[in-house]
């Protein structure tokens, strides 16, 4: 038994090496095998994030992609991606330091030209991402299978209905204006009418949009993305009123332009002047009109809009408009028609404040434009005044010294008279201004204290036809005033001027139209 054994066990140790002999031989006779491919990414979901994506840059809620029947492995999404960036992830995080699907090419574009089978990675740095350029709706396939991945542009984004805009001031923006992308330098552009406004100067290449305020959010865009101006106009004539996608216009020849922004139809047209920085000139379009009237503090209509004060149309050319006359120190611009003036265009300086005075102007620019409220600031005279509506330019000569047509002197009739202007106690708010007391039909009187500065009466809390001195700033003080003369005008803009603070009786007259002045605290 015990030989059989022995025998038994010395059998079963040679099986056991020739087995591991011949193991031996297989492993040494076994090749290499390297895959070339990468591994397929096994994931049951994907997701993207990003300025374009919907979800924007919520990595904690980021769009998410649905995996096909065909093969789990391969993912779309359909739907609207803005202009930004975009990358990829295969599950919501709340951790940054994460591996995230990536373009190969650094900023590689996502846009109207469709992409087919394009290899993608993956890895956590560096922050790679897709540059999403054309806004709108695509179809995004993702294969994790093959680590390729397809797009598709399938149309334009939904515009928003057009719906006018009410904006008292639009602004340009952008690397093509002075302003660059400063905000709050942003260069506001002229209104000529409700809804009409116009910038006129140097573009160089670059973007530009606009906005109906100095500040961030909604505003003023092309319909596509650089949509180009230059020398032939711009590309597209519309535009659109949105917050986003954050798209521009693209100038392409530097130079003079006039833009026009309608923002009624949503409608931009450009038209390329000259090259260089030429000061800029005004639309070359007549301003068609059979009359012309002056406004303002200077006239004797002061701002009623009813009484302006016509200009002459030259029988030999219907563009231009002369007046001859005295103008009163103050204010001027000039309306086509008469009536209610707001919010239409008005022929203004180009420069707000520009004097009127004894320098003679001989054809100096002018705007017609409801905004800016631009206006001349004129010195007392007698002028002669040229308007020429075609070539948009004004001349002015001085002929003398004012000469004031007074009004004849009939009894003014009121129960109440009120004084006003910073010497009174109600300053220049004319709710508030202070009243006399009525002493018998014609005669009033105030009695308190008066400070330093100008004063006038009225026989209404409103602005309009006031009590005044015929001079302008008639001086009054302790020795009372040298004229008691008065007029009851709009304009010109006269004030008695109070040289001596202290208290004082003041009489007016309403039927003889006087005012005496007694001081009373010598």
């Amino acid at each position: 038994m015990i030989k059989l054994r022995n025998l038994r066990n010395i059998l079963l140790l040679l099986a056991i090496i020739g087995m591991t002999a011949w193991f031996s031989s297989c492993d040494s006779e076994k090749e290499l095998v390297i895959y070339e491919e990468d591994l397929p990414i096994m994931s049951e979901t994907l997701y993207m994030l990003g300025s374009a994506a919907p979800c924007g840059w919520s990595i904690t809620d980021p769009t998410p992609f649905t995996p096909t029947k065909e093969d789990p492995l391969i993912f779309t999404w359909e739907g609207t991606l803005g202009m930004g960036e975009l990358k990829l992830l295969l599950t919501p995080s709340e951790d940054w330091n994460i591996t995230f699907i990536r373009p190969t090419v650094v900023g590689q574009k996502i846009s109207k030209t469709n992409l087919v089978d394009e290899p993608f990675t993956m890895y956590i740095t560096p922050d790679d991402k897709w540059n999403v350029t054309d806004a709108g709706e695509y179809r995004l396939t993702f294969d994790l299978r093959h680590w390729t991945f397809s797009t598709e542009y399938l149309k334009g984004p939904e515009r928003p209905d057009v719906v006018p805009v009410h904006a008292e001031s639009v602004y340009v923006i952008g690397d093509a204006t002075a302003a660059q992308w400063n905000i709050d330098e942003a260069i506001e552009t002229i209104k000529q009418s409700e809804y009409v406004f116009v910038y006129e100067g140097n573009l160089t290449e670059g973007e530009f949009r606009a906005c109906t305020e100095r500040s961030w959010g909604t505003h003023i865009r092309p319909v596509d993305n650089q949509a180009e101006i230059n020398e032939n106009g711009v590309a597209d004539e519309d535009f659109i009123y949105v917050a986003t996608p954050d798209i521009n216009w693209l100038v392409t020849k530097a130079g003079k332009y006039r833009i026009t922004f309608d923002l009624e139809h949503w409608k931009i047209s450009a038209k390329y002047l000259t090259d260089g920085e030429d000061d800029p000139v005004n639309p070359v379009d007549p301003i068609e009109t059979s009359t012309l009237f002056l406004l303002g503090t200077s006239t004797k209509g002061g701002w009623d809009g009813n009484a302006m004060t016509p200009l002459q149309q030259d029988s030999s050319d219907p563009y231009v408009f002369t007046y001859e006359g005295t103008l009163s120190e103050g204010e001027l611009k000039l309306y086509t028609e008469l009536g209610g003036y707001d919010g239409k265009s008005a022929i203004r300086p180009t420069v707000a404040g520009t004097p009127i005075g004894r320098d003679d102007i001989k054809d100096a620019s002018f705007i017609y434009t409801a905004w800016p409220d631009n206006k001349w600031n004129v010195s007392a005279g007698k002028y002669r005044l040229k308007f020429n509506l075609r070539t948009y330019k004004m001349s002015s000569v001085y002929l003398g010294e004012a000469e004031y047509d007074w009004p004849e002197v009939t009894p003014i009739k009121t129960d109440v008279l009120y004084i006003l202007g910073d010497a009174t106690p109600g300053n220049w708010d004319i709710s508030i201004a202070t009243p006399c007391v009525k002493q018998g039909e014609y005669i009033f009187t105030y009695e308190g204290k008066l400070n330093v500065g100008s004063m006038r009466a009225s026989t209404v809390r409103d602005w309009g036809a006031h009590i005044r001195p015929k001079v302008a700033n008639l001086e009054v003080g302790k020795n009372g005033c040298s004229s008691e003369e008065f007029v009851n005008i709009a304009t010109p803009d006269f004030n008695w001027n109070i040289v001596d603070a202290g208290n004082y009786r003041i009489t007016f007259n309403l039927e003889n139209w006087t005012a005496k002045f007694e001081y009373l605290d010598n």
